[in-house]
């Protein structure tokens, strides 16, 4: 066992059975105290008196000197430890060492400072008269790059490749809450924010599709079960990203063989784009991103962009024919009687621009004012309630908000906004969503 020294009081080793200063002090202390008791001439018995003195100040009259004393020594031999310490590291060290040389003539000479000698040899050090430019170590290299680990098939990170250009392209032509999320995925350059913004992008798309083929299949009459099953849906768990893909396949079977050009247009569209197709596979990457297989750097958020990018792309591409359709918020409806038509003034909402452009129409039926409907060209379709513009109390401005779920109890319907996730209740539409099925068509006919 070794002694620490000075652990207690500065003055005795840890362990203390094993220091002599501590058997000294402990010896010395009935030493103290036998000498206080034995009284003196002119001196009364003080038993307790001695007792505390020699137990309490034994250790200081006599911890002074001895701490000196052992301070000083343990200092001097430190000294000494350290200096023989430093003397047997530089022995054993390889130096420059001057030789002397016999020459012919029996006379000792220095080596040349060019001819290594044996310990030189031995040690294998340079000359001492190399070029002090010469580099005495190994040239140093940068890590690699996540670009330079990439492979060749995935558009590296700082690119010429313009990503925000490329989706406003694609989406400049769409409704307001698809265009708005593709210029979201556009305006950042990190991995791991595009890959969290392309999954909200494809899944807003994914919901603006679904409401509009639930609205059409409602308002034709067709797919009652299916209403019913998302009427359900939104009463007992809400919508996801997933509740809309078998409405949109419902649609693109029933919409085929449709009167209605529009209707007809899309579908095919939808079809031929394999839009659930590549829905599903965005769909798989959120749920394995829900449940804890988040990219955990910018290498593997780039490598899953590079898999979802064409699935994106692909549902985007599908929506050509909502490009010739117009989503509008309706701000007024008035009659007039001398065109016997109604004026309507609404707000465009196509593109990614907040501020809607204003648009006059004349049409043969009323609308109802602060509605979204989709103008197609033949009918304006009313997408309430499942799409209301509201003024959100969270960010304090109108946003443009889809219903996610219906609660029977307090008869509200919960409202999410797309551009900020904000979520608001509202009474009113509760009673929309009772009208949904069996209700009247809510297709008003464009004149």
């Amino acid at each position: 066992m070794n002694r620490e020294p000075n652990r207690y009081l500065g003055l005795y080793d840890k362990p203390l059975a094993r220091d002599w200063v501590w058997w000294l002090t402990v010896a010395c202390i009935p030493l103290w105290v036998l000498v206080i008791m034995t009284p003196t001439e002119g001196s009364a018995e003080q038993t307790v008196g001695s007792i505390i003195f020699g137990f309490f100040f034994t250790p200081v009259l006599f911890g002074l000197p001895v701490a000196v004393v052992r301070k000083i020594s343990r200092s001097r031999r430190a000294k000494r430890r350290s200096a023989s310490y430093l003397g047997d590291v530089a022995a054993e060290i390889p130096g420059p060492r001057v030789v002397p040389r016999q020459t012919a003539g029996g006379e000792a000479s220095a080596p040349s400072p060019d001819q290594p000698d044996a310990a030189q040899a031995r040690y294998g050090y340079a000359p001492l008269n190399r070029s002090i430019d010469e580099p005495s170590f190994k040239s140093w290299t940068l890590a690699p790059s996540v670009s330079d680990l990439l492979p060749a098939s995935v558009t590296p990170i700082g690119s010429s490749r313009e990503i925000s250009d490329g989706w406003n392209r694609r989406s400049e032509s769409l409704p307001f809450p698809i265009a708005r999320a593709a210029r979201h995925l556009g305006s950042t350059a990190s991995p791991l924010e595009q890959y969290s913004r392309l999954l909200d992008c494809a899944e807003t798309t994914t919901t603006v599709t679904g409401i509009i083929a639930a609205v059409w299949l409602n308002d034709e009459s067709l797919a009652p079960k299916d209403i019913k099953d998302l009427l359900g849906r939104y009463r007992r768990t809400g919508v996801t990203f997933g509740v809309w893909l078998p409405l949109i396949d419902r649609f693109v079977d029933m919409a085929a063989s449709s009167t209605d050009p529009f209707a007809r247009r899309f579908s095919s569209a939808l079809r031929d784009g394999s839009f659930t197709a590549h829905a599903r596979s965005i769909l798989e990457e959120r749920n394995r991103s829900a449940h804890g297989g988040q990219p955990r750097n910018k290498g593997d958020a780039a490598l899953r962009l590079a898999e979802l990018e064409p699935h994106l792309a692909g549902l985007m591409d599908s929506l050509g024919p909502l490009a010739t359709a117009d989503l509008l918020l309706i701000e007024s409806s008035q009659y007039s009687r001398r065109t016997g038509h109604f004026v309507v003034r609404a707000g465009r909402m196509m593109g990614d621009h907040p501020d809607f452009r204003p648009v006059e129409l004349e049409v043969d039926a009323p609308l109802a004012a602060e509605t979204i409907y989709l103008a197609t060209g033949s009918r304006f379709v009313d997408l309430t309630p499942f799409l209301v513009y509201r003024f959100c109390p969270t960010c304090r401005q109108p946003e443009v908000l889809y219903a996610d779920r219906t609660f029977e109890a307090s008869r509200e319907v919960s409202l999410r906004a797309f551009a900020s996730g904000h979520q608001t209740r509202d009474e009113l539409l509760f009673e929309d969503f009772d009208l949904l099925v069996n209700g009247p068509s809510r297709a008003a006919e464009q004149g």
